[in-house]
Formats: structure tokens, C-alpha cells, sequence
């Protein structure tokens, strides 16, 4: 790039490691390397511990071109939304219905329209992140709750939805996502379980229908992740929506529960 903008700057200034990616003389990106950054002002200095004979200063200067990331939502909340989209078998031209507006369901929704779904139905509340998510992919809106959110689902879908996401964790989210699992399909969920202990086994027996779900084993993915958003093909910063130092943590988590805030950057 010839020129950093203000935010590029914010952006790497607040980032404790950052990314470059070199090109290959055919055009695709290297592999990811890890480096220290110092800025001064309006420019930006890089550290090659082997001077001039390191590795991707050479293809660098080659090229004069690459790519930096900075920031760690690629890490956090994209790679669980990704990880529930392989748990539901999310599919190019399949039918996805994602439940919970937070950060996490906002990135499946990136996620999901990353693997090829056609349609991809969010499951929601509140209005801002809603349109957020239609924003990054959602081609549906459902704002109800309970049963009726259940019956527009199944309605949408005529029978349901092949592949669902649940991403928020508590029991009437896993019941809703269980009830609008089409016969045959799968459930990926990746909300951390509170107070959906008991769930509709019978549903998911004489269904068919597959329940998956834990912890993101995000590194097992990060690469190709962090190769999309260092392409411009991938960006869920959005979801940092609120910046706070580090005495601001408290107030920081507060606002998550109030829901004031999705995500919330500490900036040291």
C-alpha cells in the first residue's frame, strides 16, 4: 500500500503481534509471519531479526508488496462461528439457520456464506446487530422468540433447516435449534451450555438429527482463516464495537452484559 490511513494506524498501534504476508511471484500469499512492529508518527518500522537476509524482507522487496493483519478477533469469535458452521455441515448451496445476534453468531453468518451456504437465516433481537448481520451475509431475519420463531423457521425452510448454528448456550436456544433441525440434519453448537442440561433426545433420536458441538479448536483453522482476512476476502472486526484501556475492563464487561456492546478491544 502507498499510504496508511488513520484507522490502519489504530489499528497496528493497539496490536500486540502482527501478520505479514508476502506474494509468491504467481500472485498467492505465503504463509503467515509473525513480527514485531514500531510505529513513529504516520510511518512504520518492521524488525527482520536477520536483517536483510530474512526470508520475507527478500520477497518484499521483490515485490515491493504484501499484506499486514493486525487485531485478534480472527482468533476469538470467527474462528468459533467458523467451527460451528463445520459442525452443522454447512454446505455450498445449503439452508443454515444461526441463533444468537452476539459476536459469535454474527461471524457464523460470515462464516457461513465463507462455505458456500445459499441461505442463511440469523436468529435475533436486537436491531443494530441484526442489520449487522444482514450486512455480513444473513439473507433471512427472524425476531421472534420461542415457538413462533420456531414455526417462521420451519416455514422458511418448509421442514426445517438442513444446518443449524447454535450460538448462544442457554436452554430455550438449544430447544429452538433442536425444533427447527430438519429430519436428517445437523446441529453445530458452540454456546457454552447454561441451564440446557436437558434437551429433546427424543427429537434428535427418531430424527436423525446430529448434535455436535464444544470448545473451538481455533488453531486447527487459524491459518486459512487469517489467509482470507489478509486477502480482503474475510472481515469481522465490525464486531469490536467498543474500545476501552485497561481500567476500562470492568466497564467493558459490563456493557457485554447489559448488551450495550458485542465485543469489546482493550487497547494497553
Amino acid at each position: 500500500m502507498t499510504s496508511w490511513t488513520r484507522n490502519d494506524l489504530e489499528r497496528i498501534g493497539a496490536a500486540d503481534e502482527l501478520l505479514l504476508v508476502s506474494f509468491k511471484k504467481d500472485g498467492t500469499h505465503r504463509k503467515p509471519i509473525p513480527i514485531w512492529v514500531v510505529r513513529v508518527a504516520d510511518d512504520l518500522y518492521v524488525r527482520a531479526y536477520r536483517g536483510h537476509e530474512t526470508a520475507w524482507f527478500r520477497h518484499v522487496q521483490q515485490r515491493h508488496e504484501g499484506r499486514i493483519g493486525a487485531g485478534g478477533v480472527t482468533k476469538d469469535v470467527m474462528g468459533t462461528g467458523h467451527y460451528a458452521a463445520l459442525l452443522a455441515g454447512v454446505h455450498p448451496g445449503g439452508t443454515v439457520a444461526i441463533i444468537g445476534d452476539g459476536a459469535v453468531g454474527l461471524c457464523g453468518v460470515l462464516a457461513a456464506r465463507r462455505l458456500g451456504a445459499e441461505r442463511i437465516i440469523l436468529l435475533g433481537h436486537q436491531e443494530s446487530r441484526l442489520s449487522l448481520g444482514r450486512r455480513f451475509g444473513a439473507t433471512d431475519l427472524v425476531t421472534s422468540r420461542g415457538e413462533q420463531a420456531e414455526q417462521e423457521v420451519i416455514e422458511l425452510t418448509k421442514g426445517g433447516a438442513e444446518s443449524v448454528m447454535e450460538c448462544v448456550g442457554s436452554k430455550e436456544s438449544m430447544d429452538t435449534a433442536i425444533a427447527i433441525a430438519r429430519p436428517g440434519g445437523s446441529i453445530g453448537y458452540v454456546g457454552v451450555p447454561h441451564g440446557s442440561e436437558q434437551i429433546n433426545l427424543l427429537r434428535l433420536f427418531f430424527n436423525h438429527i446430529a448434535l455436535r458441538g464444544g470448545g473451538a479448536p481455533v488453531r486447527a483453522f487459524l491459518s486459512e482463516l487469517l489467509a482470507d482476512v489478509l486477502a480482503g476476502r474475510l472481515d469481522p472486526s465490525a464486531v469490536l464495537d467498543l474500545t476501552v484501556d485497561l481500567d476500562g475492563v470492568p466497564s467493558g464487561y459490563a456493557a457485554m452484559d447489559q448488551r450495550t456492546a458485542m465485543k469489546v478491544m482493550v487497547r494497553l
